[in-house]
C-alpha cells in the first residue's frame, strides 16, 4: 500500500483554516514528540510518564521510520497552520498468529479537542485497515474516565470488550479502570 500521500477528503477545517491529514515523515518526529511530550505533561490520558518517554529526537525518528517500515503498521499526523496538532498510529500484529490484530492510540492538542479532529484521524486509519487484506481486528485501551473518547470510538462502532479493574496506579496512589475496545474490519 502506499504510504506517502495526503489524505484528500473529506476536508476539516478548525477556524477557518484547513486540517491537512497526511502519513507522518521522518522530518515529522520533533513534532510528534513534542506534541507527544505536550499531551504527557497533562498527566491524564496516558500510561507512559513524561518521565518515561524517549526524550533523544534521533532515537524517537528511528523508532518511527521503523514502525513506518512494518507491515500493518501507520502513523498519520493531522497539520493545521505548519504545527502538527494531532497523530493517530497503528501498530499491526507481527508475529504469524497475530498479523490480523492492530492497536492503535491517538493524541491531539488540547486546543484542537472537541473540533472533529479525533474523529477525522479515527475514520482515516479506520479506511486503511479495511482495505488491508489482513487486519481483521482493530483493539484500543482507554480510561474509562475519558467519557469523550469512549463515545467517539462507541460512535464508530467500537465494542466494549472488557474493563481492566485497576489497571492504572497514579502517582498519588489512587486505582484507574481501562476499557478494552475492538471494531472488527
Amino acid at each position: 500500500m502506499e504510504r506517502r500521500r495526503r489524505i484528500s477528503s473529506p476536508v476539516l477545517s478548525i477556524d477557518g483554516a484547513e486540517v491537512e491529514v497526511r502519513v507522518a515523515e521522518s522530518d515529522d518526529a520533533q513534532a510528534i514528540q513534542d506534541l507527544w511530550r505536550d499531551m504527557l505533561a497533562e498527566d491524564i490520558w496516558f500510561i507512559e510518564t513524561l518521565e518515561e518517554h524517549v526524550t533523544e529526537v534521533n532515537r524517537f525518528r528511528t523508532e518511527l521510520m521503523k514502525l513506518l517500515a512494518q507491515p500493518h503498521c501507520n502513523v498519520w499526523c493531522a497539520e493545521l497552520r505548519g504545527y502538527v496538532v494531532g497523530v493517530v498510529r497503528l501498530l499491526g500484529g507481527q508475529m504469524a498468529r497475530t498479523r490480523h490484530v492492530a492497536s492503535l492510540d491517538i493524541f491531539l492538542a488540547e486546543d484542537v479537542r472537541g473540533q472533529a479532529l479525533g474523529r477525522r484521524l479515527m475514520e482515516v486509519l479506520i479506511a486503511y485497515a479495511q482495505r488491508d487484506r489482513i487486519l481483521h481486528r482493530l483493539e484500543l485501551s482507554v480510561f474509562v474516565d475519558n467519557e469523550a473518547a469512549v463515545r467517539l470510538y462507541e460512535s464508530l462502532g467500537f465494542e466494549h470488550e472488557g474493563t481492566r479493574k485497576h489497571a492504572i496506579r497514579e502517582s498519588d496512589g489512587r486505582f484507574r479502570d481501562a476499557l478494552n475496545m475492538v471494531l472488527w474490519v
